[in-house]
């Protein structure tokens, strides 16, 4: 059993000795420095790693149709305290058909948001490290958030929570649908009141699949919450969600289907919330 909760972080060492995916060929437009607007379509690429102190957003996404490539670059933000984000898409109005892939984010207070009224968006493989606020935020409908690892969330200061994924509303007051969270790695979040690995909110429909989260790590009174559905139809399906210390919940809300999620060490793994559980397994 150990050898399935941790399988997510192996992969994660085994794909750090790999060679950054070999995609430069199709890019058209090189980002050199920070930050940058993107403010037309096309296909970015971050030509190299990048140290920076910046306020407000690295990347800002203003145009639909456009992919963002990293190539496995970093950027790392060197001001521990900051309240920078990492990509911001969205910020002066939605965006569609963009795709996020291959960045590796480190210590910004938030790494990835797409703002309200975001549609067909692909988040895929990228890696956010010591996060203080959002890990992942999504605003948006028809998305997917696939492959990524976020690690080692921290609480910014004043704040007693921490999200790492988190898929909201298409729109204040409009509900999302058709997204979809698989094959994501959560793991180490830490020195919050209140965690959350997974968080569907005002999302119906969704999709759950596949995603390990391991090691979230309360303060004494708070808790940790693997994943939390608010919305209809949920699906939540071959997830590995692994407990630690203090109040642990594997599943909260009331997805439509549970199928095949592992829960290991939880206070409470949350399948009697499920409409259905089907082929759920819970160890101590």
């Amino acid at each position: 059993m150990t050898k399935i909760v941790f399988s997510g972080l192996l992969a994660l060492l085994a794909s750090s000795a790999l060679p950054a995916q070999a995609q430069g060929a199709s890019c058209t437009q090189w980002i050199d420095t920070l930050p940058v607007d993107i403010n037309a379509p096309g296909h970015y690429c971050l030509r190299n790693s990048i140290d920076t102190g910046l306020a407000g957003g690295a990347f800002n996404i203003n145009a639909s149709g456009v992919t963002l490539d990293c190539r496995g670059r970093g950027v790392r933000h060197v001001d521990a305290d900051n309240d920078a984000f990492g990509i911001v898409a969205g910020g002066f109005g939605p965006v569609t058909d963009v795709t996020v892939r291959n960045c590796k984010l480190i210590g910004f207070a938030t790494g990835i948001v797409f703002s309200p009224g975001s549609e067909r968006v692909q988040i895929v493989n990228n890696d956010i490290v010591r996060a203080r606020y959002d890990g992942i935020s999504l605003w948006g409908r028809d998305s997917k958030i696939i492959g990524n690892r976020i690690l080692e969330g921290r609480a910014a200061t004043g704040l007693d929570y921490a999200r790492n994924i988190t898929v909201s509303a298409f729109q204040p007051g409009t509900p999302s649908t058709g997204n979809v969270i698989s094959n994501n790695l959560v793991s180490g979040g830490a020195d919050n009141g209140r965690i959350w690995g997974i968080r569907v909110d005002f999302s119906n429909g969704a999709v759950v699949h596949g995603n390990e989260i391991v090691g979230l790590r309360p303060n004494a009174g708070g808790f940790a919450v693997a994943i939390q559905i608010d919305g209809s139809d949920a699906q939540v399906s071959n997830n590995v969600m692994s407990g630690g210390e203090g109040t642990q919940f594997g599943i909260a809300g009331a997805p439509a289907l549970c199928t095949r999620n592992i829960a290991l060490g939880m206070t409470s793994a949350g399948f009697a919330s499920c409409v259905r559980s089907v082929n759920d397994i819970e160890q101590p």
